[in-house]
């Protein structure tokens, strides 16, 4: 059996707003925790809780918001997380999984902030470090119909050094330059949604989309064995805001410039 517990702050700089005098700096701050079970030789269960407390710090919003007292700013969410893993033949296993979600301003309404989902697939390990893992997920959205992706878990290496990383929507070219140091080049697609709560007549009950993609290298340390310090920088290349009223209808979108960001990595395994 093993637990993981792991933080990730990131600070997204300041990107100007398109085609307004706005623009907006935003801190995620997210954490987790998952128990990894090795139930019987054939079979494995991870469970996990984490969240997310992000902070949107808007400049001239005005222009964003129209007929809007205040702007958001502090959105939360929290999520729990089921996968079991069945070793059907050989290397070959099954896989299935699902998640619950609740997102939103504190003042959201609960049951209107929360979605949930899963994903059913088939694995394939190659060795103890290298496997593939592919399926599909459905997953519900706020007032939206249900988002339908792949699923693709990949770990491969490339040479004796270098391996392709792949969880989800992220992509990483990991290289290892020592035994205690990786560097590697990562992008992402990043998507949350979050209900508002009902302080704002414009918005009220609303959904904020937030869709984004960075890109960039990450530094990790491994002092010790189970602990992982990582830093990051890079730019967000893309960042867009989707605002729907209560009923799911659109009212407004902005995209920004691309922005520079940095973050943070801890993770400890025992």
């Amino acid at each position: 059996m093993e637990v993981t517990f792991s933080a990730d702050p990131r600070l997204t700089f300041r990107g100007d707003i398109r085609g307004s005098d706005a623009d907006v700096l935003v801190s995620n701050n997210g954490f987790d925790a998952r128990l990894n079970w090795t139930v019987n030789p054939d079979f494995r269960l991870v469970f996990g809780v984490g969240g997310e407390v992000s902070y949107y710090d808007w400049g001239g919003s005005s222009a964003v918001f129209p007929g809007a007292s205040d702007s958001f700013e502090d959105v939360y969410s929290a999520n729990v997380l089921v996968v079991g893993r069945h070793t059907v033949r050989g290397p070959w296993s099954f896989i299935l999984g699902g998640i619950g979600r609740v997102q939103g301003e504190s003042g959201a309404d609960f049951g209107d902030s929360v979605t949930a989902g899963g994903f059913v697939g088939a694995g394939y390990n190659f060795s103890k470090s290298s496997w593939i893992d592919f399926g599909v997920g459905v997953f519900t959205r706020l007032d939206d119909d249900p988002l339908v992706i792949p699923y693709l878990n990949v770990r491969f290496p490339i040479s004796d050094r270098v391996r392709l990383e792949i969880g989800g929507l992220d992509l990483g070219i990991v290289a290892k330059t020592s035994e205690t140091v990786e560097v590697a080049l990562r992008g992402r697609v990043e998507y949350r949604d979050f209900r508002l709560d009902d302080s704002r007549p414009a918005w009220r009950d609303g959904i904020v989309r937030d869709l984004r993609v960075p890109v960039g290298l990450e530094v990790a340390w491994k002092p010790v064995a189970g602990l992982t310090l990582a830093v990051e920088g890079g730019v967000a290349v893309y960042q867009e805001y989707e605002f729907l009223d209560d009923d799911g209808d659109h009212l407004s979108d902005v995209e920004t410039e691309p922005a520079p960001y940095i973050g943070l990595r801890i993770e400890y395994t025992f």
